[in-house]
């Protein structure tokens, strides 16, 4: 076992902005920072000065980043340029193609000492940027982040850009925090509209979850306290919610509790004052590490905030350093401390930390909010063109609105507090201010990014309810100023109405031409359809009632329409009676009317009845046409029993049974490998007639009437699939029938190829269809499209969410309804 004591200080390395030396770095990882596999570590950096940069190279120098990984050099080159010249997007794009080592992750836990905003770096943005890619799902690094005075004066900045009316002027708050106290990194006033909600959002989700006043361990006997400033047990103490009589871990523990509660309770409490009367003010300021030092030897303080000094008390350890202070590297030292523990490895899997927005639905597949939350604004930037009239627009939102305001009455006491305003159970005193926006808005985009802003609060906040340690209606209040979080978002009648309003949006929206590069404006193009030539973005439809296995098939057949022709258009529609008027002619679920019928249905027998319809058929036979050879063998004929008896049969759709005739599911079967299978399987057939009889007695009508007059029986048959078109359709049969008539799904995960061949023509995967649910009954449907790769896209209904590759492979082995394009069309 490592000695606990045991912390690495590497100090006057040559860090410079331009190179990185892997091989070094894999060599010190090996002498310094090896972790054996029954082991977990904890390592910890000093002051980060709000720099994005620094907090990238210390992931890199602890091996958190994978070193293999190939162009590291480049993409690292890449984030500090982008980092020194203020180019956001740019930076983002490179932090993406970042990998990290996955199975090291498991086994850490990071420690931020502090000053980790609002400090002397460049960009606070780009600084959450990194920890979202930290807390990223399949990434979940366990991270911790010490209070220190930079953080505090960033939080109550935020504080006054989000409640200006509740907070005090920013006059005097250099005195506050020190005469000249530096915080360049702070770059919310230089954000765009998008880029402030993506800060917001970052910084509740990736950033105030992990916000600690001091974290705490105890290995061996021994206690280690990581806290931005030096501190003892007296000073601990002194903080006014610290509890009384309680050891050191409880004291920490409690203090910790009590400070998130304040930092997100509805009373927005935080702020200097408290800051001030609680005794944070000089807990976090605190440069005394004389007088300042735990008296037990057994007990030691990791901190920062003093400077680059030497400490020579043995329990204490200062990690701050010049590193990053100046956005320069010039040879300052990089401290890191480190901390090694025995930990089975059968339990490193359990005690991974689990960031806030990794929580799963646990069956509720209808819950979008993490991937919603990545892509805050994707469609509403899309179509944020410039409409000349949007008053048309403005009038049915308005109309919308108003409708809840009169049917809700608001009956919420106006306080001098505006927290207490906003606890209506209907949140009325919000959608008036939604209202007033609306009514003195003038453009869509500004429309849009009133409503977007207060659907994304809504799933923001719900999010937290699937996670068992948060406190949902505190984070919620700290970031929108509501109470009474809705347990449904389905029941929340604001909620809803705030959907509505955006479908409303939308569909205006869909009756204009998709932005043309040349112009930058918008032109009417077939305003009656949602599909539109040319069209650079995806379609996006209201769910109206369990319709996402309409929207799917709709959207996956979107996918077809190109720069050269519209193939495939569709009516706009917003409620559920519009949406059955357009579908009433083909589609009667269950042998009912569609709008009586609100359960959930198929969305392969939905895309088969719309193919085969009469007002789609013609137009779409050409481009899904599949041809078999068909070979028959009525085995039941005396006669004829072995002659085979060919004839062709075309389809627009292959249905490829899965675990067919296997008795135990199997998992990772190659699609290429279902279709050999299908081929040479021999179906049962019943009630069949003879046609060699037929010929035999020279009789050519095939009329079912005339066939009535032959002996039938059964037989068998075997396709062969012989020619395909511009695209092709696999529907994967993924529900069966059990012995009471029962319908099961199965699950079995199925490796779908990004290219098939077929019939000497190779067909490149464009989009497929996922249905997340264990019954054909319920569930949700949704489409993945790899319209744009390598950018990937997750639509749902009317949400468009970019996700990650690793996300894709786990969706693709689930996918439903695949569609193919052949090559060079």
């Amino acid at each position: 076992m490592r000695d606990y004591t045991r912390y690495n200080v590497i100090k006057n390395k040559n860090l410079t902005y331009d190179t990185i030396n892997i091989a070094q770095i894999q060599t010190e990882l090996a002498s310094n920072f090896k972790i054996e596999s029954d082991q977990k570590v904890t390592v910890a950096i000093g002051d980060l000065h709000g720099n994005a940069l620094k907090a990238i190279r210390f992931l890199i120098e602890i091996g958190m980043i994978d070193l293999s990984q190939h162009n590291l050099q480049d993409i690292y080159r890449t984030l500090q340029n982008s980092y020194l010249s203020n180019m956001y997007d740019k930076f983002e794009n490179a932090l993406d193609k970042i990998v990290f080592d996955i199975d090291r992750i498991k086994q850490t836990k990071l420690v931020f000492i502090g000053d980790t905003l609002a400090d002397r770096g460049h960009s606070d943005y780009m600084t959450l940027l990194v920890f979202k890619k930290m807390a990223e799902k399949g990434i979940e690094i366990d991270y911790t982040i010490c209070l220190s005075n930079h953080d505090v004066q960033f939080i109550y900045y935020l504080d006054v850009y989000l409640f200006p009316e509740k907070t005090t002027s920013l006059e005097g708050l250099p005195c506050i925090y020190g005469q000249g106290e530096v915080c360049v990194s702070y770059d919310l006033d230089k954000l765009d509209k998008t880029q402030k909600h993506k800060l917001l959002i970052n910084y509740y989700e990736v950033y105030l979850s992990h916000l600690k006043v001091m974290e705490y361990e105890a290995i061996e006997g021994k206690e280690i306290v990581y806290s931005h400033a030096p501190c003892n047990f007296e000073a601990i103490k002194k903080i006014k919610f610290a509890p009384k009589g309680k050891n050191l871990h409880d004291t920490i523990a409690d203090i910790n509790n009590s400070f998130q509660a304040a930092l997100t309770s509805a009373e927005n409490l935080f702020g200097y004052n408290w800051v001030y009367d609680t005794g944070l003010f000089e807990f976090v300021w605190n440069r005394k590490t004389t007088t300042t030092k735990f008296v037990e030897a057994s007990i030691i303080n990791i901190f920062g905030h003093v400077s680059d000094m030497e400490i020579i008390n043995q329990n204490q350890v200062n990690l701050d350093s010049d590193l990053g202070k100046y956005n320069i590297f010039d040879k300052k030292g990089l401290k890191i401390f480190s901390v090694y523990k025995y930990q089975p490895s059968s339990n490193l899997k359990e005690t991974v930390y689990k960031s806030c927005n990794s929580s799963t639905d646990n069956g509720s597949v209808k819950s979008e909010s993490t991937s919603k939350r990545k892509n805050i604004g994707s469609y509403s930037s899309k179509t944020s063109a410039k409409i000349k009239d949007i008053e048309p627009i403005k009038g049915d939102v308005l109309e919308i609105l108003e409708k809840y305001l009169k049917t809700n009455p608001n009956n919420a006491s106006r306080s001098r507090n505006v927290w207490l305003y906003f606890k209506g159970r209907n949140h009325i005193g919000r959608l008036e201010k939604v209202f007033n926006s609306i009514k003195s808005s003038t453009s869509i985009e500004e429309i849009q990014s009133i409503l977007e802003n207060q659907k994304n609060i809504f799933d923001f906040a719900h999010s937290y309810t699937k996670s068992k340690d948060s406190q949902i209606y505190e984070h919620w209040n700290k970031f929108g100023g509501i109470k009474n979080v809705p347990q449904n978002l389905d029941s929340s009648k604001f909620y809803q109405t705030i959907r509505t309003a955006i479908t409303a949006v939308n569909v205006h929206v869909s009756s204009y031409k998709n932005l043309d590069k040349r112009t930058g404006n918008y032109n009417v193009s077939n305003p009656n359809s949602h599909f539109n030539v040319n069209s650079e973005f995806f379609t996006t439809l209201p769910n109206v009632g369990n319709t996402c296995y309409i929207n799917s098939s709709l959207q996956l057949l979107d996918h077809i329409n190109g720069p050269s022709q519209n193939f495939f258009k569709f009516q706009a529609f917003s409620t559920r009676s519009g949406l059955s008027s357009l579908i009433s002619d083909f589609w009667l679920p269950d042998g009912q009317t569609f709008n009586s019928n609100t359960s959930q249905q198929d969305a392969a027998e939905f895309l088969q009845s719309l193919i085969n319809s009469n007002r789609y058929k013609e137009s779409f036979l050409p481009i899904f046409k599949i041809s078999h050879r068909v070979q028959k063998k009525v085995t039941s004929c005396q006669t004829h029993a072995h002659i085979p008896q060919f004839s062709t049969d075309d389809l627009n759709m292959l249905h490829i049974g899965i675990n067919e005739g296997r008795i135990q599911q199997q998992h990772n079967l190659p699609l290429k490998k279902l279709l050999e299978e299908a081929e040479q399987e021999e179906m049962p057939l019943n009630d069949q007639v003879c046609y060699a009889c037929m010929e035999e007695a020279h009789d050519n009508d095939y009329s079912v009437k005339n066939e009535k007059k032959y002996k039938r029986g059964h037989g068998v048959e075997t396709r062969k699939l012989i020619s395909a078109s511009k695209y092709f359709i696999i529907h994967l049969k993924r529900f069966g029938y059990d012995q009471d008539g029962g319908v099961y799904k199965i699950s079995s995960t199925i490796n779908i190829e990004d290219e098939l061949r077929i019939q000497d023509e190779n067909y490149k995967l464009v989009a497929y269809i996922v249905h997340e649910g264990k019954s054909l009954r319920n569930g949700h449907y949704y489409l993945i499209s790899l319209k744009k790769y390598p950018v990937l896209y997750k639509i749902s209904d009317d949400q468009i969410a970019k996700i990650y590759p690793s996300e894709e492979i786990k969706l693709r082995k689930q996918a439903y309804i695949i569609l193919y394009k052949k090559n060079g069309n």
